[in-house]
């Protein structure tokens, strides 16, 4: 006999819980949802005047130069 399908099939008897019952289905998102907000970490920070940027004790430099001459408010180049 197969251990598997034994052990899961007892597994299952001791320690299944029944699904509560939820007021909506939790595996879809109500229409009304920024997904956006919900899938994403967001955190506001600030660009030194040596366009880097600190986070959890790391030291970032912007790599694109055109946004990096924009964030920093500085009069585009010609």
């Amino acid at each position: 006999m197969p251990f598997l399908p034994v052990f899961m099939a007892d597994h299952n008897r001791r320690f299944a819980d029944a699904c509560r019952a939820w007021p909506r289905r939790a595996s879809r998102a109500p229409p009304d949802e920024d997904l956006t907000q919900i899938f994403t970490l967001q955190e506001s920070r600030r660009i030194t005047a040596k366009l880097t940027v600190n986070y959890k004790r790391g030291l970032y430099l912007l790599e694109d130069y055109r946004r990096r001459i924009a964030a920093s408010g500085a009069p585009p180049l010609s």
